[in-house]
């Protein structure tokens, strides 16, 4: 069933992207730095997370269809209402969810792309949040170069607990790709260094 309705899905998607990106031009006036920066092969990005636009900004800059990690606790009618037409991997919260991370692997070594929130929750401030490590094993058994990006501003345009997006300004920063070579914490220290020097005020 899913098969028979993958065309459909796509046109979905991409003209829920069309949508959101003419509305990022007009109404969020949105500017986008680095994006010579992203592999002409499959690769993982890594993004901070600020709002339910995130997803869709990163995908219309990519101009690809990745898979995104979501959490089991958001299923729900009201989630799948706005998901269906993605292509998702769920993760348990709270835990080391080993069939995700498998799940993931599988899929980049099939030439995917795919795009990950460490922090796991959207941050209402702004600033970066703790950053969950699972990533960098997908990166490392997989080979495939990682894709920091930093968002800025879209917090501010779609508060976290706000029902509806307001005018603003959103920056997104596409940095040079790493490849996890059994160093991890060069790789974690890399990203946390993208995400916390390069800043531009979006505001």
């Amino acid at each position: 069933m899913g098969k028979l309705l993958s065309p459909l899905f796509d046109l979905i998607f991409y003209f829920d992207c069309a949508a959101v990106w003419m509305a990022s031009c007009i109404i969020w006036r949105i500017r986008i730095f680095g994006s010579n920066n992203i592999p002409k092969t499959n690769y993982l990005i890594v993004s901070n997370h600020q709002s339910f636009l995130d997803p869709i900004l990163i995908t219309d800059v990519i101009k690809k269809r990745p898979y995104y990690i979501l959490r089991t606790t958001l299923k729900g009618i009201f989630f799948w209402m706005i998901t269906f037409p993605f292509k998702l991997i769920y993760i348990k919260r709270g835990e080391a969810d080993v069939g995700a991370v498998r799940q993931a692997i599988d899929i980049i070594n099939k030439g995917e792309i795919l795009l990950m929130f460490p922090e796991g929750t959207r941050s209402a401030t702004g600033k970066i949040g703790k950053i969950k490590l699972g990533f960098l094993i997908v990166a490392e058994k997989t080979g495939k170069p990682i894709v920091p990006v930093l968002i800025q501003g879209a917090n501010k345009c779609w508060k976290k607990g706000q029902l509806l997006p307001s005018f603003g300004k959103i920056s997104l920063t596409f940095f040079k790709p790493i490849l996890v070579t059994n160093n991890r914490d060069a790789a974690a220290a890399y990203i946390e260094k993208c995400w916390n020097s390069q800043l531009r005020d979006a505001s």
